[in-house]
């Protein structure tokens, strides 16, 4: 049942029956003639292309919780381009993800009629309640899961992605790894399992992998790596949850005289402009960044148009070969 339908059993103009729905100016005989089918019919206008329509929604929220890191920046300035094509604005804003913040910035962008809200980053999980517009406007997380039935999630398998690196090096003979993580986001922790179910897989115990936290920061990476990897000298593959610790990594195998990718390989994650700056090129988990928004994007653009679409999409991480592999 679409709007045509309506407009076809009222005997009236699809103009007509929009104008009731959003309150414009019509005969009273017919607001309640279309107004009894509507009720007959349990019709709900679609609310995103509902907004489109009246012309009072041409900008994106976007909320991300770091403005500085080179993961969000890609993504916004994918996401700006991208609707920027459409004719869109964006307004942004860096969240700390509290639910007293997240449900303040929610409320500004509400009130500023934006067309959709986009949060960036797996950050937002704990406070995924409070991604809630009461179905006025579409809420769409890049890089998050959600169980929140107003979402809709883009997100990659970083699960996978991390098993996959370990079984890749464990075939080219490493069997003692280290691995690297600066946070333990939903993200970050499915990253960690990942790693040690492929330690697992590859059928190695718990002592051929040694774990350990760290800052995200190049120097305390380099310090970190360097002081394991003089205690723990059988180590030969180091992983790592972002590309700022994989260059830490190398600058620690330098200090050591450690030849990469000959005495060490290093894996790095995300792909970022890092891992091509660093001599030699890391080896980098690419998780799609770019792809994800412009899912995102082409999600939104559906929603607006009636289309149906999926509440949840995942996507495949790739492993980058370059040069510390």
């Amino acid at each position: 049942m679409n709007i045509y339908d309506i407009a076809k059993m009222c005997g009236v103009s699809t103009a007509t029956v929009s104008r009731v729905i959003n309150g414009g100016s019509v005969s009273e005989e017919t607001r309640s003639r279309v107004n009894a089918v509507l009720n007959k019919t349990g019709y709900r206008p679609n609310p995103y292309a509902q907004g489109m329509n009246l012309g009072s929604m041409r900008v994106i929220g976007i909320m991300v919780s770091e403005i500085n890191d080179l993961y969000y920046v890609r993504a916004v300035s994918t996401l700006e381009q991208s609707f920027r094509r459409l004719g869109y604005d964006i307004i942004l804003y860096s969240v700390e993800p509290t639910p007293k913040n997240v449900r303040k910035y929610i409320d500004q962008l509400l009130s500023r009629k934006v067309a959709a809200i986009f949060t960036v980053g797996s950050v937002f999980h704990e406070v995924q309640d409070e991604l809630s517009t009461d179905g006025t406007i579409p809420i769409i997380t890049v890089n998050l899961e959600t169980e929140n039935n107003e979402c809709y999630n883009v997100f990659c398998d970083d699960y996978a992605a991390l098993e996959d690196a370990v079984r890749f090096l464990y075939e080219r003979g490493h069997r003692s790894f280290l691995y690297l993580y600066d946070n333990e986001t939903v993200s970050g922790t499915a990253k960690l399992h990942g790693f040690r179910r492929g330690i697992k897989a590859c059928g190695l115990d718990e002592s051929a992998a040694l774990v350990y936290n760290c800052p995200r920061d190049i120097y305390a990476a380099r310090e970190t790596a360097a002081q394991l990897l003089t205690e723990h000298s059988d180590i030969t593959a180091v992983l790592t949850s972002v590309d700022e610790l994989a260059v830490g990594v190398l600058k620690a195998a330098t200090s050591l005289g450690k030849c990469v990718p000959k005495d060490l390989a290093v894996i790095g994650y995300d792909n970022s402009i890092l891992s091509d700056c660093a001599t030699p090129r890391i080896t980098s988990i690419d998780n799609k960044v770019d792809d994800l928004c412009t899912l995102g994007v082409n999600l939104f653009s559906d929603l607006t148009e009636g289309k149906p679409v999926a509440r949840k999409y995942i996507l495949n991480c790739e492993l980058i070969e370059k040069e510390t592999t």
